[in-house]
């Protein structure tokens, strides 16, 4: 009776060869997909970045704005204010 192969243990030479192979080929698309994500890795930084500095930049806008805003009011009502007497 033939016993059950265990992966971890290897019979022959041609055995050994192969998983020599299977390993290789492993490590090269392994290698591959990791210098594709260290290519993105750039992209990715400069959208989060943006992403999260947008809304800082919109808010200190419309701040600024609303500002500017309240400022000619507040001297437009002094002028008023100083015509009436």
């Amino acid at each position: 009776m033939k016993q059950p192969k265990d992966p971890l243990r290897i019979n022959d030479l041609r055995e050994l060869e192969y998983e020599i192979a299977r390993l290789k080929t492993d490590v090269k698309q392994q290698e591959k997909e990791l210098e594709a994500k260290i290519k993105r890795i750039p992209a990715e930084t400069l959208k989060a970045t943006a992403g999260a500095a947008l809304p800082v930049i919109v808010n200190a806008t419309a701040a600024s704005t609303a500002f500017s805003v309240v400022k000619k009011i507040w001297s437009f009502i002094r002028k008023r204010r100083k015509k009436g007497k």
